[in-house]
């Protein structure tokens, strides 16, 4: 059975107010769903205002379990004063995907149903539960299997989506602001370790499909999430203006284009029946990765990025990448 995606509309809205080093949210904080939720956050050097939002999240979840991804940067006694949040500081960075799973198997072991997934730049507005549950709620109406909760609006811009079934769907969505029944991800298992980054959550959405789990977009629902370091579209010394607005494109480090490369191959190769959704996917991440390779400003780098991820994709080499291949991005070891 494919994933079929319900989209829910017309969940009530509240007036928003901003939170100080955070996103806007409502005036007064909802009550507390009837559904015990947890958040699930991982970090690695978490940037500014970090502490305002993991704060905010223990406004609205029952737990929010931080771990510290081999940083040294959350010491286990930083929110000592709040008892719903925990941080776990593993000794070693071993990936988003084993930090999220580490995350995840203490948040069923404090007893929660739910597990919303956060990245460490990610904020979620007073009412996000309130709607996800409901979206949730009158999608078993009518669906068989709900798998995830995911919102239809991130950072600001809409999620891609596509038409399946004459219904508009969430295609690929990140795992960040996602809503998991506890039963789900029992069923379905932990995230993919060996990714290390990217992908991590293209992988699962695959796993769900396979399984036979359905996918709920709620349009009601908003992340506040960075997407990537926006640089200028730089033509002769100045920035490109096109219909009177500068250009930029969205630039990720060398290391990073690594891992979207090889493990996007290793999706392709490991998903053998799902050929229309990897076009898409590679069409929407290919035109991204050239267009920062080619007007980025670490064009070499970006390059022998790719060119490794290739390699190691179709090798099946996957895990941390290793010291030798990074050198070589980086262009301090001849290739």
């Amino acid at each position: 059975m494919g994933v079929v995606a319900l989209r829910v509309r017309g969940v009530r809205r509240a007036p928003a107010r901003r939170l100080r080093g955070g996103r806007g949210v409502s005036a007064e904080a909802s009550s507390p769903p009837s559904a015990t939720i947890a958040a699930v956050l991982s970090a690695f050097n978490p940037p500014e205002g970090f502490d305002v939002r993991v704060r905010h999240l223990a406004s609205l979840f029952q737990h929010v379990v931080v771990v510290d991804d081999g940083s040294d940067s959350v010491a286990p006694d930083r929110f000592a004063d709040e008892p719903r949040i925990l941080v776990i500081a593993l000794p070693e960075n071993r990936g988003i995907a084993h930090a999220l799973n580490v995350g995840i198997e203490r948040a069923l072991q404090e007893g929660a149903d739910h597990v919303v997934t956060l990245d460490q730049d990610s904020d979620l507005d007073d009412h996000y539960l309130e709607r996800a549950l409901e979206a949730e709620q009158a999608a078993l109406a009518t669906l068989r299997r709900v798998g995830v909760v995911v919102p239809a609006t991130v950072g600001g811009a809409p999620a891609l989506q596509v038409q399946r079934d004459g219904r508009p769907a969430p295609f690929d969505p990140i795992q960040s602001g996602a809503m998991f029944p506890a039963d789900v991800l029992r069923a379905v298992g932990p995230f993919r370790e060996e990714l290390f980054i990217d992908a991590v959550d293209s992988d699962y959405t695959l796993r769900l499909q396979r399984a036979g789990y359905e996918l709920v977009l709620v349009d009601e629902l908003e992340l506040d999430h960075a997407l990537g370091e926006l640089v200028p579209i730089m033509v002769f010394g100045r920035q490109l203006r096109l219909a009177g607005r500068p250009r930029h494109v969205v630039h990720h480090s060398a290391f990073r284009t690594y891992y979207m490369v090889r493990n996007s191959i290793d999706l392709t190769r490991r998903y053998r029946g799902h050929a229309r959704w990897h076009l898409l996917r590679w069409r929407k991440m290919g035109s991204m990765i050239l267009a920062g390779a080619v007007l980025g400003p670490d064009s070499g780098a970006q390059f022998r990025a790719i060119r490794y991820g290739v390699r190691d994709g179709f090798a099946h080499r996957l895990g941390r990448i290793r010291p030798d291949v990074l050198q070589r991005i980086r262009g301090t070891r001849a290739a």
